[in-house]
């Protein structure tokens, strides 16, 4: 059971509540049906049949439903009370999935899990360091760690930022989450994170552009970067 314990990086949290209600309906659009693909595509060779996987910022739920779907025990949380709320909602046909509010890296649970998916989240965190080697402290002999990391070589992220830094300039920075978007990572980096975390990286994808399918895995463009790694 995980502890009920909220994020206090506050401002991210608050954020993200605004965009509760709507947070599924964004994985119907290209740039979150890519990610989507990405995640399935990397998981698409794991046997998660009777295996026991976090879900760690799981948001509205989407890929706890698509691990439970696939025969894991879910245990999943989120900072954002009302993220879980809606997820508990579109979950309620899943018997297999455990909904807590907890926050990295400070989460609480009971017994060990197979894997770990962190979609997206360690870009928001004080330390993701921390994060990782929480991770590794749940995590069996041999289990996976599954993450996505903004990708700070990324020319699209870059200029994404630069809009920001305009657009912030008339009092809206948009897109309005590159405010709270703390971390970014070449794939060097977030692999020696991860090293330090005594992680072993297997896989690393690039992924998240919408569009110009031929820029597709390339990390000079796209905006996100998709690890694969097992605790040694």
């Amino acid at each position: 059971m995980l502890s009920e314990k909220t994020d206090p990086q506050q401002g991210a949290v608050a954020f993200h509540e605004q965009l509760a209600v709507s947070w599924n309906n964004k994985y119907e659009k290209p740039s979150f049906v890519s990610r989507h693909a990405a995640f399935a595509a990397v998981l698409g060779d794991v046997s998660l049949q009777a295996k026991r996987w976090l879900d760690a910022g799981c948001g509205t739920g989407i890929f706890s439903r698509w691990l439970a779907k696939r025969g894991a025990n879910v245990v999943a949380f989120d900072a954002a009370p009302a993220m879980l709320q809606h997820a508990r909602e579109l979950s309620a046909d899943e018997r297999s999935i455990q909904f807590s509010v907890a926050a990295l890296p400070d989460f609480q649970v009971d017994g060990k899990f197979d894997g770990v998916l962190c979609s997206s989240v360690l870009e928001y965190v004080d330390s993701p360091v921390k994060a990782l080697e929480r991770f590794n402290q749940v995590l069996n002999a041999g289990g996976i760690l599954i993450c996505s990391v903004p990708n700070s070589s990324s020319l699209v992220r870059r200029g994404l930022k630069a809009m920001y830094r305009i657009s912030s300039l008339f009092g809206r920075g948009r897109p309005a989450w590159l405010k709270f978007s703390k971390n970014e990572f070449t794939a060097a980096e977030i692999t020696s994170q991860l090293t330090a975390a005594d992680f072993h990286v297997v896989q690393i994808t690039y992924f998240g552009l919408p569009f110009a399918r031929m820029l597709h895995g390339r990390k000079t463009f796209e905006p996100l970067i998709l690890i694969k790694s097992t605790k040694r």
